[in-house]
């Protein structure tokens, strides 16, 4: 199982390099963020964002809202995306009044795969960094659900998200 978390950070670093305005960078030291990503903006020039990608076998019960602020001060980031399968309510209080969101890794599945297969190569982060931003300490799975379903007409809960 150890291998699995692993393939999961290497599976979310490939989908944040998709994005043709994000470089992405996976961190294979403990203590530090699994993922270091820079987004370039036209409108915002570059931000710089962590992503932490929790796979678990169950719901993720917890987050430590201290070592995730820790991770973003090390590298400069201006906010931290925890991806995860599925999490307990109690999660969110983990993350409140920080700058870290909440993302369930089907809705972001979906909403590259939708972007994919109406716009082909070129997909941008915006659409996400814009969310984030309005979203702190928030589960935003609901907000990338409604992007989907209003401009590509698919309704995230019937593929699973």
């Amino acid at each position: 199982m150890l291998g699995d978390s692993y393939k999961f950070e290497d599976t979310l670093c490939e989908a944040f390099n998709y994005f043709y305005d994000v470089t992405a960078e996976k961190h294979a030291v403990a203590g530090t963020t699994d993922i270091e990503c820079i987004y370039s903006s036209l409108d915002a020039g570059d931000r710089k964002f962590d992503v932490e990608a929790k796979s678990t076998k169950n719901k993720l019960t917890e987050l430590s809202g201290g070592r995730l602020k820790l991770h973003r001060d090390k590298i400069g980031s201006e906010y931290t995306i925890v991806i995860t399968t599925s999490f307990t309510p109690v999660v969110l209080h983990d993350i409140k009044d920080s700058r870290a969101i909440l993302l369930k890794s089907a809705s972001f599945s979906n909403f590259l795969y939708q972007s994919i297969s109406k716009k082909g190569r070129i997909v941008s982060y915006k659409p996400i960094d814009d969310i984030v931003v309005n979203n702190f300490g928030k589960d935003i799975t609901g907000e990338i659900n409604q992007y989907v379903y209003e401009n590509f007409g698919i309704n995230a809960k019937a593929t699973g998200g």
